[in-house]
């Protein structure tokens, strides 16, 4: 029953994560008009990490540079609620003095705590010129803010399919190998020890293995909860759970050396006592 329980509490894991791999849609609008506004397209940001925003304005009819002398711009951005997380009514220009730097562009700069939740974000750069007139243009433009700042798609979550499964038949194979292999060593009606098994310590050790395979779905689980769930509650359980896990994990395996070394001393005292001709009943 104990074995039924771990494999269905793995499938719910495992299913778990399958369901979470499903990225969400990011969609790009960009509008121009007089004003061309020109920039870096980033479709995807990486949480809790500043933005470094650099954008050129050229005059739409004969492509002319144009600066804060002659225009003034102003950049919003949203989160998916709507809410204004960060606003610069205007931006500054920066001349061509370093070479490391944009030539001839506007430049601002976004603190990483604006960027601190998983979702979808809303950039609006508007330039007009300074005395009003009808010359202007606008960009919007649609970016995602994920943990590990890389886009996933529906093919990247394809290849951890085959791991899952993969993952999912040694899990079974190791639980019935455990159920098959002894757990003591071999005795007779009487329960009295017949043959030292030594087949019980590969059982310690599938245990050990059966161990170190949970910390890794739940590692790769939360992993993926992270870069494609738009809310993190599921990736930090999942997390949490492996942050649990892993820090048991030392004292598990010197739980299951002295176990292993405790057995070896037993078997080798009771092979001692029939060389003398004496039998330990087992206990």
């Amino acid at each position: 029953m104990g074995k039924k329980v771990i494999v269905l509490v793995f499938a719910c894991i495992f299913m778990t994560s399958l369901i979470s791999a499903v990225p969400p849609i990011t969609t790009i609008i960009s509008e121009n008009t007089n004003i061309q506004i020109i920039f870096p397209k980033f479709p995807v940001h990486e949480v809790n990490h500043s933005l470094h925003l650099d954008f050129w304005a050229h005059n739409g009819s004969n492509g002319v540079i144009l600066e804060n002398d002659s225009i003034y711009c102003t950049v919003n951005i949203i989160d998916d609620e709507g809410e204004s997380i960060w606003r610069i009514e205007s931006v500054s220009f920066r001349h061509p003095s370093d070479p490391l730097m944009c030539q001839s562009c506007f430049h601002t700069f976004v603190e990483e705590g604006n960027f601190s939740k998983i979702g979808n974000y809303g950039l609006n750069i508007r330039c007009s010129t300074l005395d009003n007139s009808t010359l202007g243009g606008a960009s919007i433009y649609n970016f995602e803010v994920t943990y590990s700042g890389k886009q996933m798609s529906s093919s990247n979550a394809i290849l951890y399919v085959p791991l899952y499964l993969m993952f999912f038949f040694i899990f079974i194979v190791i639980v019935y190998g455990i159920d098959r292999l002894p757990s003591a060593n071999a005795t007779d009606p009487d329960d009295m020890i017949i043959k030292i098994s030594y087949l019980k310590y590969l059982r310690s050790v599938l245990f050990f293995v059966l161990w170190m395979l949970i910390v890794g779905i739940l590692y790769i689980s939360s992993n993926l909860s992270f870069a494609y769930l738009p809310d993190t509650l599921v990736a930090n359980i999942f997390f949490k759970l492996y942050y649990i896990c892993f820090g048991l994990t030392l004292p598990i395996i010197t739980v299951w050396f002295i176990y292993i070394f405790a057995q070896i001393i037993d078997d080798r005292k009771m092979r001692a006592l029939w060389e003398r001709g004496m039998f330990q009943q087992k206990i």
